[in-house]
């Protein structure tokens, strides 16, 4: 039966401790990824692979409590993905699980081992890797976003939402002021401020930035 990793009490934030007896379905769970384990080791891989990395054994501790803590009953839904990304479950031993959303969202915590072998662009620091999979995401979005604004000749970029014009202004700041970024109220549903009348305030914000002819049928 698979041994469960525990910190001290005190060691923990108080929203962080794992449950004090796991569930008998979390252990049961942890007994197949177990016996995976063991099915895989015997696997023999030729060239050109040189590198392999199992975060469900470098980085067990990690992934037991991940277990624990949310495997305490049945799940209706199941998300399943692929080849775990290198700043993601490679890092943390949690299926989709990026640093910050496994240490400051899922509130789990462990220590997370080095592999038997590295390869040097794609070292394992578990937690305290610096690396994110979404700012590599959005480090791309910027790049691109960019270049088409500079291949349209773009003068004002307007950022739909908070985010959108945060981004814009970061991903821009090197061809501001000869480019302008705005932003304007998101109509999201979940936006009080949205809800409270949208249309209009939005058509405000238009009008302020001279945009209102260009949206206008005569």
């Amino acid at each position: 039966m698979a041994k469960l990793l525990t910190f001290p009490e005190d060691s923990l934030p108080s929203l962080q401790k794992l449950p004090s007896t796991p569930s008998k379905l979390a252990q049961d769970f942890l007994e197949e990824e177990l016996r995976l384990n063991a099915e895989l080791d015997k696997l023999q891989f030729s060239e050109p692979v040189g590198f392999i990395y199992n975060p469900l054994k470098y980085a067990l501790e990690l992934h037991q409590n991940y277990v624990a803590r949310y495997c305490q009953g049945p799940k209706e839904v199941l998300f399943l993905g692929m080849n775990p990304g290198p700043f993601g479950m490679a890092q943390t031993g949690v299926p989709f699980g990026e640093v910050s959303v496994v240490r400051d969202w899922l509130g789990i915590v462990g220590t997370v081992l080095t592999p038997p072998q590295e390869h040097p662009k794609r070292r394992i620091l578990g937690l305290k890797c610096p690396q994110s999979e979404r700012e590599q995401l959005l480090a791309a979005c910027d790049v691109a976003l960019r270049r088409q604004v500079q291949l349209l000749g773009v003068r004002l970029v307007v950022g739909v939402g908070r985010l959108a014009e945060q981004r814009a202004r970061r991903a821009l700041a090197d061809i501001m002021p000869e480019v302008q970024v705005e932003g304007l109220l998101h109509p999201s549903p979940r936006s009080p401020q949205a809800n409270r009348g949208w249309d209009t305030v939005a058509r405000e914000r238009l009008r302020e930035l001279g945009l209102m002819p260009l949206l206008t049928v005569e």
